[in-house]
């Protein structure tokens, strides 16, 4: 990232792991949250003014995010390897961890004509702080700053979001022709996102959906035909669905349990 700002060479896509890798549990394959205002911001003002002219062409942005885990002893981290405590050293105060938030969206906002977003969360089970919730909800910080109006692919990966986030952001996706959400948990209820992926996209695509989760429960989907439907053998309900071309804006019914 700094040899971006200091370079000042045209963006047009900028991918950090999010395209380029599988996503499984404790791969921390990521982006450091908290390298993010250093890397980005931390330049002179000549800099930041190269990275600004830097990011207006870009069309595509994929991030693959986790908290910032440093200071590894990995010689200590063998030797208490029973005792995870001593592995890693998290953000130590919320201060610092919504400073990592507002830095990101500051970057989304570089790119004024930004046409796909990938954003990806690499979870680990620590101890929910306020600093680890502030980067574990970033979504909720995302929308509030940014606007993303020619947006036009979303694809977004294990993201904790309210439901006011997800109405707000989605409300806005009037352009969208790709979406894919999976591993979503949404604090609230998940009806009116249904309801405006028949309503209000009118360009979309193409929809895949799969392990969405909300409030009342895990989502399924129950009455999908048998060509958009992945079933998983040991599961009479689907918890994944695909869609292209006006199929995708076919009213989606769902089942919560």
């Amino acid at each position: 990232m700094s040899a971006l700002r200091s370079s000042g060479l045209p963006i047009r896509s900028l991918d950090a792991f999010a395209d380029g890798y599988s996503h499984t549990y404790g791969g921390r394959c990521s982006f450091p949250f908290g390298e993010i205002p250093e890397a980005v911001f931390g330049g002179s003002t000549a800099d930041l003014t190269r990275l600004a002219a830097a990011f207006q062409p870009c069309k595509k942005i994929g991030l693959s995010l986790a908290h910032h885990i440093h200071k590894i002893d990995f010689l200590r981290t063998q030797e208490h390897s029973s005792r995870p405590e001593y592995d890693f050293e998290l953000p130590p105060s919320y201060e610092e961890a919504r400073e990592n938030t507002r830095s990101l969206a500051r970057l989304l906002n570089l790119c004024p004509t930004l046409e796909e977003l990938h954003l990806a969360w690499e979870y680990d089970d620590f101890e929910e702080t306020a600093g680890v919730r502030e980067e574990l909800y970033f979504f909720d910080r995302v929308v509030e700053s940014c606007q993303f109006q020619g947006l036009k692919k979303c694809a977004l990966y294990d993201i904790r979001m309210s439901e006011a986030t997800l109405m707000t952001f989605f409300r806005q996706r009037t352009r969208l022709v790709h979406l894919d959400l999976e591993l979503i948990h949404i604090d609230g209820h998940s009806d009116g996102l249904f309801r405006l992926l028949s309503t209000a996209m009118p360009e979309l695509n193409y929809l895949r959906l799969q392990y969405l989760y909300s409030s009342s429960g895990t989502i399924y989907f129950p009455h999908e035909p048998r060509d958009n439907l992945v079933r998983f053998p040991l599961s009479r309900s689907a918890q994944r669905l695909i869609r292209r071309g006006v199929d995708a804006r076919r009213p989606v019914i769902t089942k919560i349990r």
